[in-house]
């Protein structure tokens, strides 16, 4: 029983982050998001979309956080997401999605 629900758990929670993808998705790539939400938070959740890994159905983990907590580094904490963001911050997402794959 506790296979099943560790199972369970799992599935929803890879549901949950294809939902939260889907929908950072259609944010960025709507061509007239600018005129509803302000530069920083499209800023962010760029970068947060850029840690989408299609492949394996996940979130890499969020490189800004300096902690070794777990749930900080999951999808959804911002907090630590530097603004302006800039090339290398972009790289440094792909990077922890690359590291990911592995």
């Amino acid at each position: 029983a506790i296979m099943k629900d560790k199972f369970s758990n799992e599935r929803k929670w890879r549901e949950m982050q294809h939902a939260y993808s889907s929908i950072l998705h259609a944010v960025v790539s709507n061509k007239h998001i600018h005129l509803l939400m302000k530069r920083d938070l499209l800023s962010t959740i760029r970068l947060e979309y850029e840690l989408w890994c299609p492949l394996c159905d996940a979130f890499a983990p969020n490189p800004f956080v300096k902690t070794n907590f777990e749930a900080s580094k999951m999808p959804g904490n911002v907090s630590a997401f530097p603004y302006p963001a800039g090339k290398e911050h972009y790289q440094m997402c792909r990077s922890s999605k690359e590291e990911m794959q592995r």
